[in-house]
């Protein structure tokens, strides 16, 4: 029997004041989460990092050429990856993912989700809305009437699989999700800021994890649907980014984004935080 992972319900929660977790770092040392050196307090301790390994991930996800359809880096191809070229049509317009999952980039996402560095999710937060500004800004951009309509474009978390939370304690795309909402509340600094839209919802499935490339797409057909779609649900946003940690198939991002477009969705992007 599988025994319920350690969720981070004891550490302090990094949407509180920024003198929280430099008082909780002091307290409780953990260190940077990528080369383990005493953080300072400010903004080290409330990222998780220090200020090298900071600018190192920072650099590191500016990759200049990638897949116009996944977004992994590209190397010997032009415009769209093999995978991308010779795989099924897909319901999302875009996906953009930071960092593969490898290495130090694996590290850090494996203390966040795993290893209870709450802090990551500020540092992970602030990405997400750089790399939204940057890349799908221009398609994203309302004008007129359109800025007063709810949801014209809008975050939209990836929903957990029933059960997760009960195993693991906690759900990290959600977490993400209230850090960016925060941030859309305060409209702080220059960030391009987006409300949070929860409209979507999971049905039981099996864990992609254990699945191969095809059961991962036959295994989600049907089961990613509108909250509440046999009554009154969420409004789903006429432009939707979907959020989520790994992109590996691409399935459940397209199993996403197909419910979005049948519930209104006239584009739908994504950024994830690594790609496998």
């Amino acid at each position: 029997m599988k025994t319920p992972l350690a969720g981070p319900r004891k550490l302090p929660d990094p949407r509180l004041p920024l003198w929280t977790a430099s008082l909780w770092e002091w307290a409780f040392p953990q260190g940077c989460a990528l080369c383990g050196k005493i953080l300072s307090p400010g903004a080290e301790a409330l990222y998780g990092l220090c200020v090298p390994c900071g600018e190192f991930m920072e650099a590191a996800w500016s990759v200049p050429v990638r897949c116009s359809r996944c977004g992994r880096e590209l190397v010997s191809e032009r415009g769209m990856c093999l995978s991308c070229r010779n795989g099924p049509e897909r319901a999302f317009d875009g996906i953009f993912p930071l960092f593969p999952y490898s290495g130090p980039y694996r590290k850090i996402l494996t203390a966040y989700k795993f290893g209870g560095r709450l802090s990551l999710g500020n540092f992970f937060a602030v990405l997400l809305l750089r790399a939204l500004k940057e890349r799908f800004g221009p398609f994203l951009a309302v004008k007129g009437r359109e800025e007063r309509m709810p949801h014209a474009a809008a975050w939209t978390p990836v929903p957990p699989r029933p059960g997760k939370i009960k195993y693991t304690g906690w759900d990290q795309i959600e977490y993400l999700a209230g850090l960016l909402e925060k941030k859309h509340r305060r409209k702080s600094g220059d960030f391009f800021t987006l409300p949070v839209c929860r409209c979507l919802e999971r049905l039981p499935s099996e864990s992609q994890k254990e699945l191969d490339r095809e059961k991962r797409r036959l295994n989600l057909k049907g089961r990613i649907v509108l909250r509440g779609e046999k009554g009154a649900g969420p409004a789903v946003p006429r432009r939707a980014v979907l959020v989520d940690d790994v992109y590996t198939t691409g399935s459940t991002m397209d199993a996403c984004a197909e419910a979005l477009k049948r519930g209104g969705a006239e584009q739908v992007y994504g950024i994830c935080l690594c790609y496998d």
